[in-house]
């Protein structure tokens, strides 16, 4: 459940108890009902436990990339030969990656001509032709200078190694891979970042500081996500 889902339950919770015959807006503090206090209480530590858990999930990458040290051979999407290609790979309903598409949206601004583009969508087995049209999908295609794929099966997402909506990979245009990683802070969260600045870094001819940074996303094969869905 995100954030939304804890914050429509403590509205209800609050409206509940409003209603409740133990609730007096006018009781002065030392006539609060005992029961009222305990309930106030119990909701007070669950809101902030949850909230602490949300927090800490957030910060949590995803599994450990072991993407190819150079292009695949017979690769479904073509490396550049003129200059370096960047393959970002997404599930369609992680709402996760939408920072990681507004991330992308910047790097590409920053780099125009310097880089060749993918955003792969993977399409697990068993899902319907249509399980993939999502604001995802309609945000890709919108970045100036992507080629948006769609991956059956996700057979193209095995052959680079990738587990991790957000994962994002560069390659030289001899097939050497130069940067593995994530583009954003954390699950959900756009702003400055180590993955984003090395790949520009790489880009404009320059050593970066990190070349393989934590990925932060729902798994790339699962037909749903564990942080809600995107429509």
């Amino acid at each position: 459940m995100n954030f939304s889902g804890w914050s429509r339950i403590t509205n209800q919770f609050l409206d509940s108890m409003s209603k409740s015959k133990f609730y007096n807006p006018f009781t002065k503090p030392n006539q609060i009902s005992p029961k009222f206090a305990f309930l106030t209480l119990v909701w007070l530590v669950t809101v902030t436990g949850l909230t602490v858990a949300m927090i800490e999930y957030s910060n949590v990458p995803g599994a450990l990339e072991e993407p190819p040290s150079n292009w695949p051979v017979n690769s479904q999407i073509s490396l550049s030969k003129d200059q370096a290609t960047l393959v970002l790979f997404a599930h369609p309903h992680c709402p996760c990656t939408i920072a990681t598409l507004d991330e992308l949206e910047k790097l590409l601004a920053r780099c125009r001509g310097k880089v060749s583009s993918y955003v792969v969508l993977v399409r697990p087995a068993n899902t319907s032709a249509d399980w993939g049209e999502t604001a995802i999908k309609r945000t890709a295609s919108k970045i100036q200078g992507v080629k948006v794929v769609v991956d059956s099966a996700g057979i193209l997402t095995k052959s680079f190694g990738c587990k991790t909506s957000g994962s994002a990979l560069l390659y030289a245009s001899d097939g050497t891979l130069l940067f593995q990683g994530g583009i954003t802070l954390a699950r959900g969260h756009s702003g400055d970042n180590a993955g984003r600045s090395a790949i520009q870094e790489i880009l404009y001819g320059r050593k970066p500081e990190l070349t393989n940074t934590p990925v932060f996303g729902c798994g790339l094969l699962d037909s749903m996500c564990t942080m809600g869905d995107v429509n």
